[in-house]
């Protein structure tokens, strides 16, 4: 998998919002992949919203183009080295963000985001998808 780009849900919903920015970077990804943690929240924040079945729809549309990770057993030892150095660093981050980071470090995947708390993490290949004013 390695040179592939995985996208955190925060650059996904910017990508939904409409910003052009993100929607030029994702356009030039031969495959994007997802995690199963960020689909899920994706999904859990369509189901919140006042749109729920058309932002579902958008959602599954999306997924569709992407490849989709799913915890194995090699996950399962890669999220609890990160979860100690995070907490050995004194840097928590939430525990779906924990699995995103996790995962791309077992596949060796870049990680496109917009949440700071990425930072963090050791190792990870970042790509910190900003927001950029537009006139």
């Amino acid at each position: 998998m390695n040179g592939k780009t995985c996208l955190d849900s925060s650059v996904v919903i910017a990508l939904f919002r409409g910003d052009p920015d993100v929607s030029e970077s994702i356009e030039r990804l031969h495959s994007p992949v997802l995690t199963s943690f960020a689909l899920a929240e994706m999904i859990y924040g369509a189901k919140l919203s006042n749109k729920k079945d058309e932002n579902l729809r958008m959602v599954d549309s999306f997924a569709a183009r992407c490849l989709v990770l799913y915890p194995d057993a090699d996950s399962l030892d890669a999220y609890t080295e990160l979860k100690l150095c995070l907490r050995a660093q004194g840097t928590p981050i939430p525990e779906n963000d924990i699995w995103i980071a996790a995962l791309c470090l077992q596949h060796d995947l870049e990680l496109a985001f917009r949440d700071k708390h990425f930072e963090f993490v050791p190792g990870l290949k970042k790509l910190h998808w900003r927001s950029t004013p537009h006139s």
